[in-house]
């Protein structure tokens, strides 16, 4: 079932969640009753050549993979868009009328993951290889996405 409030305040986004602990666990049960016997296949496999993206609903938000393969079964390129990633941005709009003590616990309500969030590249200058500021890199990255989405067709 879809879990849903309509205040949208801190106090709805913890109703949220204990909710959805419950249809987890719901689930849960249902997959270990429909769990087929046999074996564990944990072989990893040679993947063919390609590329995919994965999504899935992670406990804060939607979790995003994009891998690509080269034949080998290591990825050459796996990139994650961790749930923060988006949510952050939603306190700033959620801040606005509220008290300026009261930020601190609306940003702790969407229970932000910065480790999963941050990014950055670093590059050796002794092998000759540029080192990027931050408008390059999201320059770069502006680029990428819009390839990407040229490739699946998204608007």
């Amino acid at each position: 079932d879809m879990i849903v409030t309509y205040n949208g305040d801190v106090f709805d986004k913890l109703v949220v969640r204990i909710l959805e602990v419950f249809e987890s666990i719901k689930i849960i049960k249902n997959c270990f009753l429909n769990l087929p016997g046999g074996e564990i296949d944990a072989n990893i496999k040679d993947i063919p050549p390609g590329e995919g993206i994965g999504i899935i609903e992670a406990p804060r938000g939607e979790c995003f993979h994009y891998v690509r393969s080269d034949g080998t079964n290591r990825p050459v390129r796996h990139k994650v868009r961790a749930p923060t990633f988006m949510n952050l941005p939603t306190c700033k709009a959620t801040v606005i009328g509220e008290y300026i003590s009261d930020a601190t616990i609306i940003l702790a309500a969407i229970d932000p993951c910065y480790c999963c969030t941050e990014r950055m590249t670093v590059c050796n200058n002794i092998k000759r290889k540029k080192i990027y500021n931050g408008k390059d890199l999201i320059r770069l990255s502006r680029e990428k996405t819009e390839i990407l989405r040229n490739k699946m067709g998204v608007k």
